[in-house]
Parts: structure tokens; C-alpha cells; sequence
């Protein structure tokens, strides 16, 4: 979330774990902490989260990751965590719109790499290619504008700067380029 206007700025980064894997350090919340906050004993409680637990046998598979049961029930997992992981952006949306920014505010959202499965990432195959990024542009001639290119978060700044009238301004061995 960016704003720059009036002298009134703020930054603010909200940085969620889900739907990262985790179950090998806390084995008790599950293989995506599906359980974390779900309000079972010992798991604790995120009051503005509404669990929303996917059956492993209704699910509809991506097609790069095999039919397999363990596929499934891994699969059923991450969705737990990716619904909890959408009700906690509203919540972040939500008070952004509340405190009167929602439409004077860079809203930006992106994951750091593809799906932690078969052809996923950590390799060139589409799908661990194809990471989500989304922006909200208080720009109402840029809404619903939509581009397929290929970018980089390394494009992030410079289309901050630019954004914002920020002059950019590189040094290579103390000299200004």
C-alpha cells in the first residue's frame, strides 16, 4: 500500500505466511497451517477469519500435479490456507477503505514465487512461473486495465518512482549517472 499526496505518506508492507508450507516446523497447525487460528483447542483464534475447510476428495486438481490421494489432501490444505490468506486482505482492505483511502492509495499484491508442487516452482514450467500481481491504481483511467507481460518485483521501484514524480537518481562510484 502506497500513498503520497497532500504531505500525508505512508508505506505499509502486510507480509503473510499462506499459503507457505509449514508443517514441518509446526506439524500440530498441518502441512499449510491449515489449523492455525481456526479456533480449535491450541490453535488459537484470528476473530475476523471464517475457516473454510476443502474436502481432498472434491477438489479439482491443477493439471500439472498427479491424482493422488497425499496430492489432494495437500492440495485441500493450501486452499484452506489461500482462503484465509483472501479474508485477511479484505480485512486489510477493509480498514483502508474505512479510514477514507481506499481510492487515493497504490495497492499492490504479489507472492514471491509459484506453487510448491510437481512443475511448480524452483523451475521454468509455467506454473512456477506464474505468480499472482495485482494492483488497485487510484489512477481511474488505469482501472481494469490488463497486461499478460512478463515483469519483475525488480520493476516495482522505478514504476514506484515514476508513479509519484520521484526523480530517480543512481550513483556508481560516487559519480551520478
Amino acid at each position: 500500500f502506497l500513498k503520497f499526496s497532500n504531505n500525508s505518506q505512508f508505506f505499509l508492507m502486510v507480509a503473510f505466511h499462506d499459503p507457505h508450507r509449514c508443517g514441518h516446523v509446526t506439524p500440530q497447525f498441518g502441512p499449510f497451517c491449515e489449523r492455525f487460528g481456526s479456533g480449535e483447542e491450541g490453535m488459537g483464534r484470528i476473530e475476523d477469519w471464517t475457516p473454510i475447510y476443502y474436502q481432498w476428495e472434491q477438489i479439482q486438481l491443477p493439471y500439472y500435479v498427479q491424482d493422488t490421494e497425499p496430492a489432494r489432501r495437500d492440495i485441500a490444505a493450501q486452499y484452506t490456507t489461500i482462503s484465509r490468506l483472501d479474508q485477511g486482505i479484505g480485512v486489510v482492505l477493509k480498514e483502508l477503505k474505512d479510514a477514507g483511502h481506499m481510492t487515493d492509495t497504490l495497492v499492490i499484491y504479489t507472492s514471491d514465487n509459484g506453487p510448491p508442487f510437481p512443475n511448480g516452482r524452483t523451475n521454468f514450467y509455467e506454473p512456477g512461473l506464474n505468480i499472482p500481481f495485482m494492483m488497485s491504481s487510484p489512477d481511474k483511467r488505469r482501472w481494469h486495465d490488463i497486461s499478460y507481460s512478463m515483469t519483475s518485483h525488480l520493476d516495482l521501484l522505478p514504476t514506484f518512482l515514476d508513479w509519484y514524480n520521484i526523480p530517480q537518481q543512481f550513483e556508481e562510484n560516487g559519480n551520478e549517472l
